[in-house]
């Protein structure tokens, strides 16, 4: 998605950074005391490439209501009191609904993950997508406000694979790559297997809470593919954009992947050989888990 973005975090350092400021995912705010008995917030804020603690003496500079867990606007200064440079907050405040929203997958929070070598490799399949409405389709589902931050904290199924924390993206990801390294690069095909195996669980985001968690849906529901539901605003979109590709992911994501082999009967060419990947992650998980407990 082409769409206007704070710089990231790892790009301030107390080398190079005097002040900044923009808009990122607040992982923490705790109010403590110092020696003196005097309180100061640590704030904690955090993106795809890295996390960083901001700390605020006055309590003048924040505006508002603001909880970890939410999109806020921060400025930040290089502070060079004590022993050794920090930075302290001049401004916090939350975001307005409208900005609650993550609009670009960079500002998907790093200290959330359960695997930073999962989370860069999911940016960098996105990025690699060439057709522009596939790209712009894959950000809008992940980057759902009840989809994101469970899309990089969730379980990949609730008793069968990938079953720990941070185990939906590595699935994801692994399929992805597999898959799309059986297609011609720069080719339509190798974007939507991109798409196809980032997206293919992403139903279990509506069965399960960040903590692994049954939701209420997943409690009546058992692990049935909600991933039509997830995917039906930004499937819509694409619809008009590109009919072909949203046919073909209509039919990938309408098959319940790993639930019945008779859903694959009439399915589409890639809806079967992403089984094929499917099935490899799966093994290969149950491999690594075998070998764990050796």
């Amino acid at each position: 998605m082409k769409r206007q973005q704070s710089s990231p975090l790892a790009s301030y350092s107390e080398q190079n950074t005097l002040r900044f400021k923009g808009i990122y995912f607040l992982v923490g705010f705790i109010i403590k005391v110092d020696r003196r008995n005097n309180p100061y917030a640590e704030i904690r804020i955090s993106d795809a490439t890295s996390t960083q603690i901001l700390y605020c003496r006055d309590q003048t500079c924040i505006d508002g209501d603001v909880q970890p867990n939410m999109m806020v606007h921060i400025e930040g200064r290089l502070e060079h009191v004590g022993k050794r440079p920090y930075f302290s907050c001049k401004y916090i405040s939350a975001c307005t609904q409208k900005e609650l929203k993550l609009r670009h997958l960079q500002q998907l929070p790093s200290w959330l993950s359960h695997n930073l070598n999962s989370l860069n490799r999911l940016l960098k399949l996105v990025a690699s997508i060439n057709t522009c409405e596939l790209q712009d389709f894959v950000c809008s589902v992940i980057l759902q406000q009840d989809v994101a931050i469970k899309f990089i904290t969730c379980p990949a199924s609730i008793n069968n694979h990938h079953t720990y924390t941070g185990g939906l993206l590595d699935h994801s990801v692994g399929v992805a790559t597999n898959f799309a390294a059986t297609k011609a690069k720069d080719s339509v095909l190798h974007d939507l297997a991109i798409v196809a195996g980032l997206l293919h669980r992403v139903g279990i985001t509506r069965l399960l809470t960040s903590d692994g968690c049954k939701t209420d849906v997943g409690i009546l529901s058992g692990e049935e593919s909600y991933n039509l539901e997830v995917c039906e605003k930004p499937l819509l979109v694409l619809l008009e954009k590109n009919k072909w590709a949203a046919d073909q992911i209509y039919q990938i994501l309408a098959c319940n992947i790993g639930i019945t082999e008779s859903s694959f009967s009439s399915a589409t060419q890639l809806a079967k050989q992403l089984q094929e990947h499917y099935s490899d992650s799966i093994l290969e998980d149950k491999f690594n888990a075998t070998n764990l407990i050796k």
